[in-house]
């Protein structure tokens, strides 16, 4: 290095002498600059060489990584160590405010959805979650969507195939030996049983062989060609609206002889979501958003067989507990409609 910074203060030097000979003799800055341009012209081919080599690795580092990304045992590692990361920075720097935004530049032409006190006049006065059987896509849309009024569907559940086969065997089968299942991985998987990197696919199989007896789990698909396969094993509820078009991603519920003291949060981000108890049943608590939670009280219910609970996510928070008894198996898909507010 001090040779190298040696050998460029030398050149320095003889471009400054002969800059100032050219200046003695009489020239121009126009005819020192013509005279000059070969270098100039050298030294530009030069930077823009290396611009290009530094820009050709820095496209080539992002690409790696993205490549990477798409490799889910890479995907998790890089995942758990970034949040291992962000629980160290923690101390120093509260990120978490940026976190919970939902947009970190504000964009003054967006109106999102927002509850005002005059929308919870729709369940000031509900007690329960209202149920209903054989019910009209009208009657959903005007009395229960429009009025984020939730709604239990006793007769929800039709004739599914899910509903008919789905149990620990078929779920473990379908996830281990489909092809478009067996390398995949889900999102959000939560369960009181450590599995790493949450392999459902591993967590089945223990079910299945008998070394899990107290258990409950859930997960998103949130990979599309396995939400796709899916979605083979139940339809549309056929009181959804048209105006609800439902996501790409759904989510599994299990249980087996698990008590628990505490609800679980469902975390479904969407419009509207529902939720259907193919086996078994549920305890469901709906819990008002603010500012309806200072007029509105928490709604308490029974999901069982073949029952689905609609309701909008603007509302409500939605919390689950499966039955301490048996098997229990559930799932629910979330939708996005038109923006009424």
């Amino acid at each position: 290095m001090p040779l190298m910074m040696e050998s460029l203060a030398q050149i320095d030097r003889e471009i400054r002498t002969l800059h100032e000979f050219c200046v003695s003799k009489g020239y121009s800055p126009r005819q020192i600059r013509t005279t000059a341009s070969p270098l100039f012209k050298h030294i530009q081919n030069a930077s823009r060489k290396r611009l290009l080599l530094r820009s050709g690795k820095i496209v080539a580092g992002v690409l790696l990584v993205l490549s990477l990304l798409y490799i889910n045992p890479v995907y998790n590692l890089m995942c758990v160590f970034g949040k291992r990361l962000e629980i160290k920075v923690l101390p120093f720097w509260d990120w978490t405010y940026i976190y919970y935004k939902d947009c970190i530049v504000t964009n003054p032409f967006y109106h999102p959805n927002k509850l005002y006190i005059d929308d919870c006049l729709a369940c000031e006065d509900l007690e329960g979650v209202p149920r209903a059987s054989n019910v009209s896509i009208s009657a959903v849309a005007e009395q229960h969507l429009k009025s984020d009024v939730p709604l239990i569907v006793v007769d929800g559940v039709g004739d599914w195939s899910a509903k008919r086969n789905f149990n620990w065997t078929f779920l473990k089968e379908l996830y281990n030996e489909d092809e478009r299942l067996k390398d995949s991985y889900p999102c959000a998987f939560t369960s009181n049983v450590r599995v790493k990197y949450g392999n459902n696919r591993l967590f089945l199989q223990k079910v299945v062989s008998g070394d899990l007896q107290k258990w409950f789990a859930f997960w998103e698909n949130c990979e599309r060609k396995v939400a796709r396969v899916f979605r083979q094993f139940y339809q549309r509820p056929y009181f959804l609206p048209p105006m609800v078009e439902l996501t790409e991603s759904n989510w599994v519920f299990l249980s087996n002889d698990y008590r628990s003291k505490n609800y679980k949060e469902v975390p479904i981000g969407a419009d509207v979501v529902w939720f259907a108890q193919l086996k078994g049943k549920s305890y469901v608590k709906l819990t008002p958003k603010t500012p309806c939670n200072k007029v509105c009280t928490e709604l308490v219910g029974t999901l069982d067989e073949g029952e689905i609970l609609l309701y909008t996510d603007i509302m409500w928070y939605l919390d689950y507990m499966p039955s301490e008894f048996g098997e229990n198996i559930a799932i629910a898909v979330g939708g996005f409609w038109d923006k009424r507010r």
